[in-house]
């Protein structure tokens, strides 16, 4: 119900059963034994008190990416400071897979492009979206100088100076 909740079903509102899932994560280990997985989560209003422990530790990932919900037009999704924090304690045996997210982290450091072709970006007060021109009537350049992003947040989820290859 959660799943639902938060939109991630199909058009029939079904669900992927975890079990399916698990199945298709073996066949691809198979198919590929060098395949990494890392696992998305989402903490908000409807999750935070869940331990997804045991079902991540099925399948077994690569990296565990664990992000805040970022308010974007409403906040009744919304958690508080402590309760993620809560959450990532609560899951404290993981620690060695976890990369954690929170809304300072992810706003202005992912690179975004929305159906209409336009760069976009989160606000980190909740009031929408920020857009650029889109990007075919521009060009890129001119589209991406449209909106702030931030090299190094966006560098210090994979090296571990961002600052030395920023400048």
């Amino acid at each position: 119900e959660i799943n639902r909740s938060i939109g991630r079903a199909d058009r029939k509102s079904q669900v992927l059963p975890l079990t399916d899932l698990a199945s298709t994560i073996k066949a691809g280990r198979q198919t590929n034994p060098a395949m990494r997985l890392k696992i998305n989560t989402v903490v908000n209003a409807l999750n935070f008190a869940d331990d997804l422990g045991d079902t991540v530790r099925v399948f077994s990932p690569d990296k565990w990416k664990i992000l805040r919900v970022l308010p974007v037009i409403g906040d009744e999704l919304a958690v508080t400071d402590q309760e993620f924090s809560v959450f990532l304690d609560r899951h404290q045996s993981l620690q060695s897979i976890i990369s954690a997210e929170d809304n300072s982290d992810m706003v202005e450091s992912y690179i975004m492009i929305d159906p209409q072709g336009r760069f976009f970006q989160s606000a980190l007060d909740g009031h929408g979206y920020r857009y650029s021109a889109p990007i075919n009537t521009t060009g890129a350049d001119t589209a991406f100088r449209q909106i702030r992003w931030q090299a190094a947040k966006f560098l210090s989820r994979y090296v571990s100076n961002p600052e030395r290859l920023a400048a």
